[in-house]
């Protein structure tokens, strides 16, 4: 996750978000890790939805783009916090 910068976290239960910021290209990301199923996603939003989507992650990702963390590991997605 090199030049990302790391704009707010969250978590609840067993799921976590993170909000990036890529600013060598203007990118927003939005991160979930849901520790209790094991999966894990990245999405881009447009950088005016990025407290939206940080606020409501699920509503940005189509279902079938989540991962298994470890899938997220191996560099299908940024690495989630904790994940060795």
């Amino acid at each position: 996750m090199d030049g990302l910068v790391e704009l707010d976290f969250r978590s609840s239960g067993e799921i976590e978000v993170s909000l990036f910021w890529e600013p060598a290209v203007g990118k927003v990301l939005v991160q979930v890790v849901d520790w209790q199923r094991d999966e894990a996603f990245t999405v881009e939003v447009p950088p005016e939805s990025a407290r939206d989507a940080f606020e409501h992650p699920y509503a940005y990702n189509p279902r079938d783009r989540a991962v298994t963390l470890s899938e997220a590991i191996r560099g299908r997605a940024p690495q989630p916090r904790g994940a060795a």
